[in-house]
């Protein structure tokens, strides 16, 4: 496991500087970046405000806490504030102007860093660090998706912060293994934050759900316990909610962060106010899956490569939590979200192509174990296996053709 991780993290340094050159680009200025990043270029005040001092500590205390960008949670702009702060420290007042590196900063760091972090993660709970080479494989084959490249280049948001939440959400409940002790509520502070960043916590509920009732069956817990266990998972979660942002202790700022994301959620739900005509369900969304992640084919089949996980797999539980977190949340986009940004879909893509290798991996050990004993099963193995590799093939080179199109277009 030690060699593996060792080479995960070179190639993960090595894709991060590789983005680097193409983030250093496009926001020389701040006119500059509002003509090439409206939504970076919004953001920017936001965080200069935060992180330049006042003319009194107490100025400067509510400066860092009244971040005024409520449509994101307060753990993305303290994530941007400590990546700008080695820039205020150097360049005092004239930090502002210092927008290439503040940007180039915030790109790298709150955006490409935790996405590869997630990606770690994801391909650890998919193989388990067993096998270095198919290791590796997981984790190239989940960076060049090309939706994700997309998000690494020219993109500061909050969103490689959320997936990490969630990938490190599904580590600890797997870690917990249906034990429902501390790894169980560290999973629960993880999901809070991914609440509190982007409001996609929620989606664990059917995961949670369930693992409860799993351990209700199996009777590793009584029904008392399995209250109190998801009471103390909703409390845990909501505490990290309001602690990693603290106007929420303050009822009129609270209203209004709560106003923001009503209007927004109406905003996502119905569309914007322009001549898009928006519009949800399979053939709405078709355009955006087929553009950045693969055709609906490939798709179910991923899909079906965690059920398969489920009953056969060596990565059981994880491919049913797995199962329960995708499918809620992808008929939830597609049958209530009008507008179509495609980077609603990482949390989902991520671990959904995350189970194509471990499947394949045990039709081929179960077609080893099968040719010298019933030929007629290793053959079913052998198609199986067969039919899982031209997947995985037409998605290896979708994935390679489309995420290097992207890439190189921003050199």
């Amino acid at each position: 496991m030690r060699k593996t991780i060792w080479i995960i993290s070179l190639l993960a340094i090595l894709i991060f500087c590789a983005y680097i050159p193409l983030n250093n680009k496009g926001a020389a200025t701040a006119h500059e970046l509002s003509r090439n990043s409206v939504d970076e270029s919004f953001q920017y005040p936001f965080l200069i405000h935060m992180i330049t001092p006042g003319k009194t500590a107490a100025e400067t205390h509510w400066r860092l806490i009244s971040y005024g960008h409520y449509i994101y949670g307060y753990p993305f702009y303290v994530a941007s504030a400590l990546a700008a702060a080695p820039v205020q420290i150097m360049y005092g007042e004239e930090t502002e102007n210092q927008v290439q590196l503040i940007v180039l900063l915030e790109r790298q760091l709150v955006s490409v860093l935790p996405m590869l972090l997630a990606i770690g993660i994801f391909t650890y709970l998919a193989t388990r660090f067993k096998s270095t080479l198919i290791s590796i494989f997981v984790f190239l084959f989940l960076c060049t998706i090309p939706g994700i490249v997309r998000q690494n280049i020219w993109w500061w948001h909050p969103d490689a912060l959320t997936i990490l939440c969630v990938a490190l959400t599904f580590f600890f409940l797997d870690r917990d293994s249906l034990r429902f002790s501390r790894n169980f509520y560290i999973a629960a502070l993880f999901c809070g934050l991914a609440t509190g960043l982007k409001t996609i916590g929620g989606f664990f509920a059917p995961v949670i759900a369930y693992l409860l009732i799993r351990a209700l069956i199996e009777k590793k817990l009584t029904l008392k316990k399995a209250i109190i266990s998801g009471l103390g998972f909703i409390m845990v979660m909501v505490a990290s909610i309001f602690i990693s942002n603290p106007l929420l202790f303050i009822p009129s700022a609270r209203d209004r962060i709560i106003q923001v994301h009503v209007d927004h959620n109406y905003f996502f739900t119905h569309g914007w106010a322009d001549d898009d005509p928006y519009g949800v369900g399979w053939a709405a969304w078709q355009p955006v899956l087929n553009g950045w992640y693969g055709s609906y084919v490939l798709l179910a089949f991923a899909l079906c490569t965690h059920f398969y996980n489920s009953i056969y797999g060596k990565i059981k539980e994880i491919s049913r939590m797995y199962v329960a977190w995708i499918i809620p949340f992808s008929l939830y986009i597609i049958y209530i979200i009008a507008v179509k940004p495609d980077h609603y879909w990482m949390p989902i893509m991520l671990p959904l192509f995350s189970g194509i290798f471990p499947m394949l991996q045990n039709l081929w050990d179960r077609f080893i174990e099968a040719r010298k004993v019933d030929t007629d099963r290793a053959f079913m193995y052998c198609s199986f296996a067969t039919i899982t590799v031209i997947f995985l093939i037409v998605q290896i080179i979708f994935n390679l053709q489309t995420g290097w199109a992207v890439f190189s277009n921003a050199l």
